[in-house]
């Protein structure tokens, strides 16, 4: 029985147009490496010798008896096989993927309903001696399909369908792996998974065969029409439609035009405009808006558009979804063109499938469910709406993957009702707010780009959220407040890239009275920048206020500079300290609070100001040219050293002052030089005005092509000072004296990043 598509559209021609034809062949090959196909050999294109595959010439070697047959379209085999050398092999080296399979046996296969996938009868086949990575793609003689895979101290494993082929008939067949999940297909459709006791490992490289399983030589008796392999798990709805669109003469037709099965069809507009509105006896496989040389312009229910498996948006395309309905849970494609679901919340469920190369998704909200696969790589998403959570993209799935592309929205919330991941590698995110963790688990790895938050960067956002944040390789952060543990837990660490925030709070009070967060951050390399105030393990002043916020901050690398240092006392639960210094190179305007509870062991402080103590464990206090260093309590150096980088300045001036000073049995003076950085003649004199022993040290004549080397001992605590001045000697004129007067008995070690060798 025919069924007319006409809805809201006049009659078409009953001849397809070449455009539209076009369409078909351009999804199925040009946007192969997107769609995960990695490899496609089709019947009609062999003749005799190589089969070739449409994706990059992937070639299968005939062995045998194979020919074509000319009728079906299809390759023969009556005793051959075709084999596919390892370097073409799709599924090295994957995790997860999919085969499908158009064949019409002409023989039982071999074995039964309890025979190992090895010894059955092999339409694609990588089977391996022993227990390896391999995997099959099988039939037995009860007329299951056989999906099976090795699994290398574990056992081979197998599922076997439910249905049951029929001699003589054409079926599409396949295998998926996806996880810890094995299935046979039938028919568009994963049917008896079994799961695996653990993930598997990826798949080995090696050749494999098409029409043959190598153990018993169990050869193939029948035709394949065609032979899919993607290296990729296909989600529910790309089963049924890469099956429907194998099962026949896959027909791409326009909108309106009278076809013989829309199960089959995938229905194209490329100019015009289309109001579509399908019943379930006319919902076609598919459809695709645009692709053509004008503008094209379609309207489809939510409804409709949850019930067609495959959604196209192409280049010179414009969909308008009227009120979206939430669980949409098929596969979307913005390859361009413009999509328009502003009339309500589009959300995602299930396996569902959302790819964005191009073009543009203007949206009020976006929520991405269930198991969801999104994926962009270009384009421009905009919500919009009055307030921003009317404007917000939520992700609750973890497998959202931004590669290129614009986001402009209100917020980006990552897990609210679920566990949501983001992966952001390159492009642009523009919002007001980000919260990661807001009610449920939220992890945003950003591995390059520039995201852009002009209010709250919040992590753990409500007191049942937990957050995590990563920053690696080029990626940029610019947000104003951050909230590291806003009521809930939240953990940051950078390892390299740039990250600007003009506050930031490591263990917040998100405002709230009963609940504060516990924040921890880390700064392994890169650039973090607070340009305002940053407060760890304390909350903002103010009595309304939760009190049990807890903080911690560990810098291992990097760079972090901030005017104000402020360190409350609330530490992570198992930690002793608020702020571990143990590498790179901390510039802290003021540090205030608890300062004893500052632990530098490493790494580089420069700071202006200390209100309280400072003991020194190991690292190096850097002085500044020009600007004082002030500790109004008393300064205690355990370990570490005290810095000065001396250049040929002759007007440079370091001073650090301290209520008193301690240096224990390890105090001293080094001094290293490079005379390159020096004038000739320069000499450096030394003179402690209370010497605890007595020690004065005489002028040192340094030479420019000389390296010089010192070392001065038997320090003890006091408050004499130590006056050090460099004195230009006879050959430049007129003589001039560079003091450097440091209120300290203390380490003063002048650097240059060359390397040292010591003077003889």
């Amino acid at each position: 029985m025919l069924t007319r598509l006409v809805l809201g559209m006049a009659l078409c021609a009953m001849t397809i147009s070449t455009a539209h034809a076009a369409i078909y062949d351009d999804l199925n090959e040009n946007y192969a490496e997107l769609f995960g196909l990695g490899a496609h050999w089709v019947g009609s294109d062999y003749t005799s010798g190589n089969w070739v595959d449409r994706t990059t010439g992937k070639v299968a070697t005939s062995n045998g008896t194979v020919s074509q047959d000319a009728t079906t379209q299809s390759v023969s085999f009556d005793g051959g096989y075709f084999t596919v050398a390892a370097a073409d092999n799709p599924l090295a080296g994957v995790q997860n993927y999919t085969i499908l399979v158009n064949f019409t046996p002409e023989q039982a296969g071999a074995g039964n309903n309890t025979t190992a996938w090895y010894q059955c009868t092999g339409l694609v086949d990588m089977e391996m001696p022993g227990i390896q990575n391999d995997w099959g793609l099988e039939y037995n003689g009860a007329g299951q399909i056989v999906a099976g895979i090795g699994m290398p101290g574990s056992a081979d494993y197998q599922s076997r369908s439910a249905s049951t082929v029929t001699l003589n008939q054409s079926s599409v067949v396949g295998a998926r792996l996806n996880g810890t999940s094995l299935a046979a297909v039938f028919d568009g459709s994963a049917e008896s998974a079994y799961t695996l006791p653990t993930t598997p490992a990826v798949r080995n490289s090696s050749g494999f065969r098409i029409g043959r399983c190598a153990t018993n030589n169990n050869e193939y008796h029948g035709l394949i029409r065609e032979v899919r392999m993607f290296n990729r798990a296909l989600n529910t709805s790309e089963l049924k439609y890469y099956s429907a669109e194998m099962a026949n003469d896959f027909e791409a037709v326009e909108y309106g035009q009278v076809v013989t099965n829309p199960a089959h069809t995938l229905i194209t507009v490329t100019s015009g405009t289309a109001a579509m509105e399908f019943t379930d006896t006319t919902l076609p496989a598919g459809i695709a808006v645009g692709g053509g040389t004008a503008t094209a312009s379609a309207t489809l229910s939510g409804a409709n558009l949850h019930s067609i498996n495959m959604t196209y948006l192409l280049p010179n395309g414009n969909l308008t979804i009227q009120t979206p309905q939430s669980g949409f849970a098929n596969t979307l494609n913005i390859l361009g063109g413009t999509l328009d679901t502003s009339s309500g919340t589009f959300s995602t469920a299930s396996d569902a499938r959302v790819i964005m190369t191009g073009g543009n998704w203007n949206g009020q909200a976006v929520t991405l469910g269930g198991q969801t696969v999104f994926q962009m790589t270009g384009g421009t998403m905009t919500l919009s709406g009055t307030n921003t959570w009317q404007r917000v993209l939520t992700i609750d799935t973890p497998f959202a993957v931004i590669h290129g592309g614009t986001v402009h929205a209100g917020e980006v919330n990552l897990g609210n009702n679920a566990s949501g991941t983001l992966l952001f590698q390159s492009g642009t995110i523009s919002i007001a707010n980000t919260n990661i963790g807001r009610y449920n688990t939220g992890n945003f790895f950003q591995e390059g780009g520039n995201l852009t938050v002009t209010n709250y960067f919040s992590m753990g956002d409500q007191s049942s959220g937990s957050g995590y944040y990563e920053l690696s390789n080029n990626g940029t952060l610019n947000a104003s407040i951050g909230a590291i543990g806003n009521r809930g837990s939240g953990s940051y660490l950078q390892k390299s890239g740039t990250a600007t925030f003009r506050s930031l709070n490591v263990g917040h009070d998100g405002g709230n009275a009963n609940s504060g967060g516990a924040g921890s951050m880390e700064l392994r390399g890169g650039t973090l920048t607070v340009t305002s105030r940053t407060i760890i393990g304390q909350p903002i002043a103010n009595s309304s206020r939760a009190t049990n916020t807890q903080g911690y901050f560990l810098q291992s690398g990097g760079t972090f500079m901030t005017p104000t240092l402020t360190l409350g006392n609330q530490m992570l639960t198992g930690k002793t300290t608020i702020f571990d210094l143990t590498d790179g190179t901390l510039k802290a305007g003021t540090i205030s609070g608890y300062t004893n509870l500052l632990n530098l062991t490493g790494g580089i402080l420069e700071t202006q100001r200390v209100d309280g103590d400072l003991t020194n464990r190991g690292s190096t206090l850097r002085l500044l040219d020009g600007t004082p260093t002030t500790i109004t309590g008393n300064f205690q150096q355990l370990d570490g050293k005290i810095a000065v980088e001396l250049s040929s300045d002759l007007a440079q001036n370091y001073v650090l002052t301290a209520n008193s000073f301690d240096f224990g049995t390890t105090g001293g003076v080094e001094l290293i030089f490079d005379p390159d950085e020096l004038l000739p003649g320069m000499e450096i004199d030394i003179t402690l005005a209370t010497p605890n022993s007595g020690y004065d040290w005489l002028p040192q004549l340094i030479s420019e092509s000389d390296w010089g080397y010192y070392f001065f001992s038997d320090f003890n605590a006091g408050t004499g000072t130590l006056h050090l001045a460099v004195n230009s000697g006879a050959i430049p004129e007129p003589s001039t004296w560079l003091m450097l007067c440091l209120g300290i008995v203390g380490l003063v070690s002048w650097k240059k990043r060359n390397l040292w060798r010591k003077k003889a």
